[in-house]
C-alpha cells in the first residue's frame, strides 16, 4: 500500500501524525490504515470521515479534526498535506 511506503519514508519517532480517511475509501484501505496507526503510539486516525473533494470542499473541516485529534500530545507545530485524486 502505497500509504505504507510514504508513511516508512517520511517517519520519525519524535514526530505524531494523523491520517485522515476519506469517505470514499473502500472498507479495506479503511481497515489498513487504522490497523497501521495501531502500530505507532503517535499516530491518530479520527473517528470521523469526511467527504473530502478534490476541489477542497471539506478539507478544511478534515484538517481541523487532525489538529483536535493531535491536541493530546507536546507538539511545536504542524505540517498539512493532502493528496487528491489518488487511489491508494
Amino acid at each position: 500500500m502505497l500509504v505504507e511506503k510514504v508513511f516508512n519514508v517520511m517517519y520519525h519517532p519524535q514526530n505524531y501524525y494523523c491520517f485522515l480517511i476519506d469517505r470514499k475509501a473502500d472498507a479495506r484501505f479503511k481497515e489498513r490504515v487504522r490497523n497501521l496507526a495501531g502500530c505507532f503510539p503517535n499516530v491518530v486516525v479520527p473517528d470521523m470521515e469526511w467527504d473530502v473533494k478534490s476541489s477542497g470542499h471539506n478539507t478544511s473541516s478534515a484538517h481541523v479534526s487532525c489538529m483536535r485529534a493531535l491536541q493530546p500530545f507536546q507538539w511545536n507545530y504542524m505540517v498539512l498535506l493532502q493528496v487528491n485524486g489518488c487511489s491508494w
